[in-house]
């Protein structure tokens, strides 16, 4: 890189680096424009158009540097980009939820939005405006600052601000009288209790004098008492023995006040430990109830968790510790949108821990169940895997789905060699 390229790609990289988003933008252009060949400045105007939001924009710069220059980063950039696709889909999805005001369905598909740095800047200000919505003001401002440290004049972050500090407002004051509220039903509460004192010790006592006249008859009975507790034992033990049988999960049921306390503080490893092997129809009134707020929440949130730190896990080599999470999102995940990219990655990371049979069971089953998905991402790589994984112990399945390969992505990059090997 020439000497005034490189001080241009550096002044675009600084003012990106500030926030400038759109001045960096600027720079790169007039770096292109001296320099064809300058390929970083070419791939950093396409990232900036991808943060934007503006995906075809930003491919097809990717793809001059790719022709022009043969630029191997481009070529990744425009690799991973696949996806993006559908994730603008679920943008605008989750735009027309949030007019609907179905807030938790909106915040589903942003999501899957943040699996990529595509279109960044308006996913953010959206999750910002959901949060805002739904309470959770520390998420919010972590998305309104993530998008103000990539464009700090962006003027949807800064609505978002100001409605947040409004909001801030509002809460401190509710927590004002809501302490004012607990102090005055505390002190009525010590004053109930103070003057039940009198009448609870006056029963007490009555009590304790029944109880004495009934030690002297009782003494009477004594002889007869080992027979009979030895009856009532027998009785008792036949009865736990009939409750075991018709509850044998009555061992593990949790502490409800626990369990709602982790809800609160969605802890979801901890909501997890405490469901994950309870029998719910074994459970009564008040801990079904605690039961189906959990799973609730680990349906709407707890998948989501864990996907994302099975992806940190997976992008770091640390398949074992992937293959955990991503084991506990599959749990709470079939009526979720987030499914079919968790059986894909628990797939894909039994296949790098070696575990080939759970890694086919899991590639399958993603096949079987998203056949008629309009957005069946990982299609072609799953039947592919399968054909290959399956060559040497279950020859059938193997042509079988690389038949299905051949027929439905006749184009794919997938179709080479080694399926045309497996169709001789």
């Amino acid at each position: 890189m020439k000497n005034e390229d490189k001080k241009l790609y550096e002044r675009a990289m600084k003012l990106y680096g500030d926030g400038n988003i759109d001045k960096a933008l600027q720079i790169c252009e007039k770096a292109i424009s001296y320099n064809m060949k300058n390929s970083a400045a070419i791939n950093l105007k396409g990232l900036l158009l991808y943060m934007k939001g503006e995906l075809k924009a930003a491919t097809d710069t990717w793809k001059v540097n790719r022709d022009f220059n043969d630029n191997s980063i481009s070529k990744g950039y425009l690799r991973d980009s696949k996806q993006d696709e559908n994730r603008l889909i679920a943008y605008k999805q989750a735009l027309e939820l949030i007019k609907e005001l179905k807030i938790r369905e909106a915040l589903d598909k942003l999501y899957f939005c943040t699996e990529s740095d595509f279109n960044l800047i308006n996913v953010y200000n959206a999750l910002a405006y959901c949060y805002i919505k739904t309470g959770d003001f520390v998420k919010a401002e972590q998305c309104i600052n993530k998008v103000l440290s990539v464009s700090k004049d962006n003027q949807a972050a800064m609505d978002n601000k100001k409605l947040l500090s409004e909001f801030n407002v509002e809460k401190s004051s509710g927590k004002a009288k809501k302490i004012l509220v607990i102090l005055v039903a505390t002190l009525l509460l010590v004053t109930v209790i103070w003057r039940s004192y009198e009448p609870i010790m006056k029963y007490i006592n009555e009590t304790v004098k029944i109880n004495n006249k009934q030690e002297a008859v009782s003494k009477k009975d004594k002889k007869e008492e080992p027979n009979n507790k030895i009856k009532q034992d027998d009785a008792k033990s036949k009865n736990n023995e009939n409750k075991s049988e018709e509850n044998p999960l009555n061992s593990n049921v949790f502490d409800t006040k626990k369990l709602l306390s982790f809800i609160d503080s969605k802890d979801y490893n901890q909501i997890n430990n405490t469901i994950e092997n309870i029998n719910k129809d074994s459970l009564d009134i008040n801990h079904r109830n605690a039961y189906d707020k959990a799973y609730s929440l680990m349906q709407n949130d707890g998948v989501e968790s864990f996907y994302k730190q099975g992806t940190t896990y997976y992008k770091s080599k640390d398949f074992e510790k992937a293959n955990s999470e991503f084991l506990k999102a599959y749990k709470y995940s079939s009526q979720t949108y987030l499914r079919q990219h968790v059986q894909y990655m628990l797939a894909n990371s039994f296949e790098k821990l070696n575990d080939i049979e759970n890694g086919c069971k899991y590639y399958e089953e993603y096949v079987n169940e998203n056949r008629e998905n309009a957005q069946k991402d990982y299609m072609e790589e799953s039947l592919y895997k399968l054909a290959i994984l399956l060559k040497s112990t279950e020859k059938e399945k193997s042509i079988k789905y690389a038949k299905e390969l051949v027929k439905q992505y006749p184009n794919s990059i997938y179709n080479n060699s080694a399926i045309k090997e497996i169709l001789k």
